[in-house]
């Protein structure tokens, strides 16, 4: 008989709060993952790690959680208010934080960190000034997830579907990470001397943003004006890279890039450590985006040349051009690889400057970029646009903290995901 090999390094790490699992929703979690991601990844991976079920009888607790986040390939947290609360969970959060410091620079990093709200974000005020740096939420999850978090979707008798399709999300972000940037096993102190992540070290109180609205950091909101395939009829010959909903089903570069818009601008945020949020069009767009950068959110335009020739959607974007937004970017991709919009290059770069008059009267080539012609070319400009809004963002908090100190403004974006090591 084969001696059984070394164990295999858990697929991922469930932190969470023990209090929180009265109702049997982490229980459930993480169970389903385990069983999802064994299905994926296959053989090749361990199983998940979670301390209640995972820990031999005599086994030492401590040194069992200690090589659990050293080795395992990725981190789920369930987020709550009691999560926050509790010392332990900012020190697991930290460890694991400690892990991925080598490897910021590679891309999909970000990904092996995935936070899980166990109830809606209205329900996790304040939130840690670290977690507000990652993301939670992305379009592959319902939408009734973000507003009222995991244990709603498990208690849905007649839409169980929306608690499979996140879960399904999920499974396959952790299993695209884990497989892309694989993160080698760390030596790490012990956990007890490891500093919480949002506890002070000395007082061991927990360590609230100030003159911060939660969810303000590195926030990056993004609009996508494209038509549905039906809208383009009669106006483009080629209509493959739009889909049934518009927006999000566009391909901007296809061909030859099939590459959806949404998935494009997530894996470009996620890499330059921004959180990110998609807005639908309608007609109040230009006041809602409005709002968004008086709170210091990052918006993110990207148009389709062809879609603004539509009335509606044109209408929409002259409305926009008329507001003075300060982090506000436009982008338009010009497909260079598409011979229909080579074609009518001059014809789209005209309505291009009859809806967007005040950008094109005073142009800024840092907030409207115009003629993106590829997919390398869009992730080159547009991490330099983040870049420079963010910039744009940290000076117009310090000017009004400098106007008026005693006044609660959306605070500046942190700089960083992973705690100080020092």
């Amino acid at each position: 008989m084969d001696e059984p090999g070394p164990p295999r390094p858990p697929a991922f790490f469930l932190s969470y709060a023990r209090e929180d699992d009265e109702s049997g929703a982490v229980e459930r979690l993480y169970q389903d993952l385990r069983g999802q991601l064994k299905v994926v990844l296959g053989p090749a991976y361990g199983e998940g790690f979670r301390d209640r079920t995972q820990i031999k009888p005599g086994a030492a607790w401590s040194a069992e959680l200690q090589e659990a986040l050293e080795t395992a390939r990725s981190f789920v947290a369930v987020l709550s208010r009691t999560y926050f609360s509790r010392p332990y969970c900012g020190k697991e959060w930290a460890a694991f934080s400690r892990r991925l410091a080598p490897h910021l620079d590679e891309p999909g990093v970000g990904f092996l960190m995935q936070p899980v709200l166990l109830v809606g974000k209205s329900h996790l005020d304040p939130i840690p000034t670290v977690i507000q740096a990652k993301q939670y939420d992305y379009d592959g999850y319902p939408e009734e997830y973000a507003r009222r978090g995991l244990i709603h979707l498990q208690s849905l008798v007649n839409e169980g579907d929306l608690y499979r399709r996140f879960l399904l999300e999920l499974t396959d972000l952790i299993a695209t990470a884990v497989t892309s940037v694989p993160v080698a096993p760390m030596s790490l102190p012990p956990i007890a001397e490891i500093q919480s992540a949002w506890h002070d070290q000395t007082t061991g109180v927990q360590i609230v943003p100030e003159n911060a609205a939660p969810g303000s950091h590195l926030f990056a909101q993004f609009v996508y004006v494209a038509a549905r395939t039906e809208e383009l009829t009669g106006l483009r010959e080629e209509r493959l890279a739009y889909g049934e909903l518009g927006g999000l089903d566009w391909q901007p570069f296809r061909p030859p890039v099939e590459d959806e818009i949404g998935i494009i601008a997530q894996a470009i945020t996620a890499r330059e450590k921004f959180r990110y949020d998609r807005v639908e069009i309608g007609d109040d767009l230009a006041e809602r985006l409005s709002a968004a950068t008086e709170e210091n959110k990052i918006v993110v335009v990207v148009v389709d040349p062809w879609t603004v020739r539509l009335e509606s959607y044109r209408r929409l974007m002259r409305d926009l051009d008329r507001h003075n937004l300060p982090t506000c970017v436009v982008i338009i991709p010009f497909n260079d690889t598409d011979a229909e919009t080579v074609r009518d290059r001059e014809v789209l770069r005209s309505v291009i400057e009859a809806t967007f008059v005040n950008r094109n009267l005073v142009p800024d080539l840092e907030t409207f970029i115009v003629g993106v012609a590829s997919k390398d070319d869009l992730e080159a400009k547009l991490s330099t646009a983040l870049a420079s809004a963010k910039s744009r963002v940290l000076r117009r908090y310090q000017i009004g903290v400098a106007a008026d100190p005693q006044r609660r403004f959306p605070g500046p974006p942190s700089v960083s995901n992973v705690p100080d090591q020092s």
